[in-house]
């Protein structure tokens, strides 16, 4: 164990005398059990820092491998709790590629999801020069499925963190047999993705001349959800749905939640992913969108206990090649498995702010998912 000894000037005791004021709810100057059950109920991601001798004093079921929680009172749980333990996630990942600057208060389906979810940042290398809107489309979800090095042996890119030759290329290869599949109208798309083993679905045979609700239903069924329930046969793991039009989107999103509320089979099961991207980089996108943090000149003694961030690391090394700016957006959402964080707007304001994830790699993304989907065959540190 590793201990940090702060002098008193570096504690901010208002944020700590905050936090025991929203616990302590009688406030008779205590935490009883009754007000600690009360703000785990309100603050749930708190349960997994805690050790099971103290969890066994409250009225909480925690599983461990699936990083979920389910409330018990009573001993009573749904009958969509209890099957959500023992059983893999199944996964829809929405892929709204350049559409994260047109996101505005009118998409009420994307905020309210951000409501809903764990909200974050994914970050991306920087754009080789002279890159076209097609190359860019692919090499950003190269980058999402940490395939790189397929992406580089088309010619395209270079192996930025000098990567070995993985011997597997594929996802089924990669990930316990994942079966994965994609829907886009992106010809150099489908091409990149049958390299890796994913399914190319026809987009116009599901979407043309639907409503979002029909397609909603469509992609579910893909994922074995299928009026209410979910089938065990003839499904995929993993679906992805490129998509360029943000308004249809945010319909698309308003009828997936619809179609998986809480207490229900599908909402135990489907974990679902909604990722933005910036497009091209603007004129002053690295100002305005910048996800490194900095110290602030104010508090300079606090530069010695800063370290590099995360996303800029790889295996201990700083990695080459990291866009501190205009990242991916990110919020993910199952009920009673993934936490919920406090943003209230699907935007990268709120999400700077109040977003629990902060930022990661975008080339780990796949790899989180496929924990979620029990075809992760290493997992952790």
């Amino acid at each position: 164990m590793y201990c940090l000894r702060l002098s008193s000037s570096l504690i901010d005791h208002d944020s700590i005398h905050k936090t025991i004021a929203d616990a302590d709810k009688d406030n008779d100057g205590k935490i009883s059990k009754e007000d600690w059950k009360a703000f785990v109920s309100q603050n749930p991601s708190l349960l997994m820092n805690m050790t099971l001798p103290y969890l066994k004093c409250f009225p909480y079921d925690v599983n461990w491998d699936a990083y979920c929680y389910t409330e018990v009172f009573d001993g009573q749980r749904s009958k969509a709790e209890e099957g959500m333990a023992d059983k893999p996630s199944r996964s829809l990942v929405l892929f709204g590629d350049g559409l994260a600057r047109f996101i505005d208060a009118s998409h009420s389906h994307f905020h309210s999801l951000a409501s809903l979810s764990s909200c974050g940042f994914l970050s991306l290398p920087n754009s080789p020069p002279s890159e076209n809107e097609d190359e860019r489309t692919v090499r950003e979800f190269a980058v999402l499925l940490d395939a790189c090095h397929t992406y580089s042996n088309m010619g395209q890119i270079g192996d930025s963190d000098g990567q070995e030759d993985p011997p597997k290329q594929t996802l089924p290869d990669r990930f316990m047999g994942m079966k994965a599949a994609i829907l886009t109208n992106n010809s150099s798309l489908k091409s990149f993705s049958v390299k890796l083993g994913v399914s190319v679905l026809q987009l116009d045979e599901l979407v043309g001349g639907c409503s979002t609700e029909v397609v909603a239903l469509e992609l579910l069924k893909l994922l074995g959800f299928q009026e209410g329930k979910v089938l065990d046969s003839d499904h995929f793991d993993l679906v992805f749905f490129h998509i360029s039009d943000v308004g249809y989107m945010d319909a698309l999103v308003g009828e997936i939640i619809s179609e998986a509320q809480p207490g229900s089979d599908i909402s135990s099961r489907l974990h679902l992913s909604v990722v933005m991207s910036y497009g091209n980089v603007l004129e002053g996108d690295d100002s305005k969108l910048s996800v490194s943090k900095r110290v602030d000149g104010k508090n300079s003694h606090l530069s010695v206990l800063y370290p590099l961030q995360s996303y800029a690391m790889k295996g201990g090394i700083p990695r080459k090649d990291v866009r501190h700016h205009s990242p991916m957006l990110i919020a993910q959402w199952q009920h009673a498995v993934t936490r919920k964080d406090s943003a209230k707007k699907f935007s990268f304001e709120d999400f700077m702010e109040h977003g629990g994830n902060l930022t990661i790699p975008a080339d780990r993304f796949l790899h989180e998912i496929a924990f979620k989907l029990w075809k992760a065959p290493k997992y952790g540190a």
